[in-house]
């Protein structure tokens, strides 16, 4: 689909894709954790994504399409998620989502350090500069609101470091694996771990959260099939990171759509740097790789 676009563009546009479906899953699961437990809404929701994936491989590949080559890594990154998606969903429970996305934002800097320290990729300059502006940019929307954080907040920086290494799994599987195998097992792991504490609580669900259920699933498995593919394709996990900061747009416009509240000035100035900071990657990236063909 984005095959005619050189790789930075195409790994960018992957990344917002991913990052907007993730941007929608965490809304659908504030919504559900109201009226349902954590185990609950990860289990129904991970089991739809789940089935979604099966039935794509099984109809394009049959039995053998669930045994890839590198099948240890995509186990490895099925435990990782699942440790992600239960510490995240745990915190939304305990926390507000700006607070959350003060502690996830810190991620590009992990990501980055971990790349460079496991896998080898040079900290340039301008990506870190990026990076910086980016997380500015998120201070500068949630800095009044870092003294109220909840215990949650534990779960969120644990859900951090997790996510790093999880990225650096997906940069091993690499960018060629058959498109559901990179949700499949993510979601497979989150189900069958959230069984046993979901299935004998199971009641039918009211209407209003099987539309949220269905929601968080699709969205879900577009963010995780899209986000494996914009760090497998970039040529560095830096390029694509800083792109993690527009969630915080996002939930500046679920608020103000969906829960009435208006963003503040700080909040629209946060905004605006994380967008600068989105340019200024998209910019000095296409100079950098123009001088390396020099």
């Amino acid at each position: 689909m984005f095959l005619h676009l050189p790789p930075i563009p195409r790994a960018i546009l992957l990344a917002l894709i991913a990052y907007t479906g993730f941007s929608i899953a965490d809304a659908m699961a504030k919504f559900l954790l109201h009226t349902n437990s954590v185990p609950d809404v990860m289990f129904r929701s991970a089991g739809l994504a789940c089935l979604a994936c099966t039935i794509w491989i099984f109809k394009d590949k049959g039995w053998r399409g669930f045994f890839p080559a590198n099948i240890k890594l995509h186990l490895l990154r099925g435990a990782l998620v699942s440790i992600i998606a239960f510490l995240c969903v745990t915190a939304f429970g305990k926390m507000a989502l700006p607070d959350f996305y003060a502690i996830s934002f810190m991620s590009p800097f992990i990501t980055a350090i971990l790349a460079a320290l496991i896998l080898k990729e040079p900290l340039v300059s301008h990506r870190m500069i990026a990076i910086g502006f980016g997380f500015i940019g998120i201070i500068t929307v949630i800095f009044s609101d870092l003294s109220q954080l909840t215990d949650g907040v534990y779960y969120a920086i644990a859900a951090v470091i997790v996510m790093g290494f999880n990225i650096l799994v997906i940069r091993k599987i690499g960018q060629h694996e058959f498109l559901p195998l990179y949700g499949f097992f993510p979601f497979l792991f989150i189900t069958i771990g959230t069984a046993p504490l979901a299935i004998p609580h199971l009641s039918m669900p009211e209407l209003n959260d099987i539309i949220l259920y269905g929601a968080y699933a699709f969205a879900i498995f577009v963010g995780q099939i899209f986000i494996s593919l914009a760090f497998s394709t970039a040529p560095a996990a830096a390029v694509v990171s800083p792109f993690h900061y527009t969630q915080m747009l996002w939930g500046i416009f679920f608020g103000y759509v969906i829960f009435n509240t208006a963003p503040s000035i700080p909040t629209l100035a946060g905004g605006a740097i994380i967008i600068l900071a989105g340019l200024y990657m998209i910019i000095t990236e296409h100079w950098h790789q123009k001088s390396l063909k020099h």
